[in-house]
């Protein structure tokens, strides 16, 4: 194209992983020459540059509209109720949202538009049919686009028919409500413009997605997250150490997750995990991340929570500092966190599980467990731990993840598959 690329990224929050994921994208597109911006619901961080905070100058009359569509979609998030000690926090969102970005313009003035995780700001079933022709790519960073509420299945397979009988809605007073907002989607898909593809960071939710009822007839293009490789990258360990007061003579294990307690995550796994690890005096474990738990006395194995880590450099260096990442989730994605400790050339144990299979090869940057239980977790950690991991070996491990997941790799895709959305010359194999 002559004139640089005018590309929207919407994301309802700025942070979160998948609104690290989008500014990242963001920044690699503004310093690939693309007019890039971010529409967001919320702004929390004032650093990111071109980033705005919607809002549209509305009539007497859209305002009027605006303010009754906000008391029903009020009223419907509170009328589910759940059994007693029940709650869906996380794991089921209503895909109703108050407010329409087509109005904001800057929507009019973008040549494509790309959603990320629009939860609370995008109403799809209403959105769609109001975009027009506006060329679209929506990338996915958890199964919720295709899902009637869902955010992860944990194993269950509605989607890929009408989301009916939603297991997390079982003796709720509205079990058929996931099926409801299924069918809304389906129709606002059903009467789109052809020009909508779905994006992906892993080979893994492109597979669920293209398996699903509302997706599986829209062209699919997986695409990794990209880091900052300035800054996500190998440094001395000890150096490392020494600069975050961590002891040289340990073997330390990492845990991070923006919320600890998240059973999505695992943790519950790696902290049953240290029953097994019992008699290795030498192996601590730091937790990074919310988590209102203090370190109890009677662990088998001294455990540091070492609250949040807001600022990147000083988590590069903490990935830098430590001998192993310990990612239980039990179903993710594309984990950032994983992308980064890979990129400073930390090995990584987990679980075989959805993108964690893309990211983690056996013997080459780590283990995954094909069972999940504490048992397998703790049994990869000590395989881990027993394996030395030398220098130079650390060393070729970030080398191969910083080829794979820059920001200049992360622009190029995105750049590539742009430019076939608006020439309309979608092919299977763009990216």
């Amino acid at each position: 194209m002559s004139q640089p690329l005018k590309v929207l990224l919407v994301n309802s929050y700025d942070v979160g992983g998948a609104a690290i994921a989008c500014i990242r994208l963001h920044l690699a597109l503004l310093k690939a020459g693309v007019q890039s911006k971010i529409l967001t619901l919320h702004r929390s961080n004032f650093k990111t540059p071109a980033m705005e905070v919607f809002a549209t100058e509305e009539d007497v009359v859209s305002k009027l509209k605006q303010k009754f569509i906000r008391r029903k979609n009020h009223q419907l998030q509170n009328s589910l109720k759940l059994p007693k000690g029940k709650s869906l926090s996380g794991k089921f969102s209503m895909p109703v949202a108050d407010f329409d970005i087509t109005q904001s313009p800057w929507f009019e003035w973008a040549d494509i538009v790309n959603l990320h995780w629009v939860n609370e700001l995008v109403d799809v079933a209403d959105f769609l049919p109001k975009a027009g022709d506006k060329p679209l790519i929506w990338t996915m960073h958890d199964m919720h686009g295709f899902t009637g509420g869902c955010h992860y299945s944990l194993g269950c397979e509605g989607y890929k028919m009408a989301c009916e009988n939603c297991p997390m809605l079982v003796g709720s007073n509205q079990p058929n409500l996931a099926h409801s907002f299924w069918k809304e989607k389906a129709k606002a898909l059903k009467n789109i413009h052809p020009n909508l593809s779905i994006v992906t960071p892993s080979r893994w939710l492109s597979d669920v997605s293209k398996s699903s009822s509302l997706f599986a007839h829209f062209p699919h293009f997986p695409i990794s997250n990209g880091i900052n490789t300035q800054i996500f990258k190998h440094m001395d360990k000890r150096a490392c150490r020494e600069k975050l007061g961590l002891p040289q003579d340990a073997y330390l294990l990492l845990g991070v997750s923006q919320h600890l307690g998240d059973e999505r995550k695992g943790f519950n796994f790696l902290i049953e995990s240290l029953q097994f690890l019992q008699g290795n005096q030498n192996m601590q474990l730091l937790l990074v991340g919310n988590s209102e738990k203090e370190p109890q006395a009677n662990y088998p194995i001294p455990v540091i929570h070492a609250g949040i880590f807001k600022e990147e450099e000083m988590l590069a260096e903490l990935y830098n500092a430590v001998d192993l990442l310990v990612a239980p989730s039990i179903e993710d994605n594309l984990p950032n966190v994983v992308v980064e400790a890979l990129c400073c050339g930390l090995p990584t144990v987990g679980f075989a599980i959805g993108g964690m299979t893309q990211l983690v090869q056996e013997n080459e940057n780590g283990f995954l467990a094909k069972e999940i239980n504490s048992e397998a977790l703790a049994t990869f950690i000590l395989k881990a731990a027993d394996k030395s991991i030398s220098t130079e070996r650390r060393k070729k491990i970030a080398e191969t993840a910083m080829y794979l997941y820059s920001q200049e790799t992360l622009a190029k895709n995105y750049i590539k598959l742009f430019e076939a959305v608006i020439s309309e010359k979608i092919e299977k194999d763009v990216v």
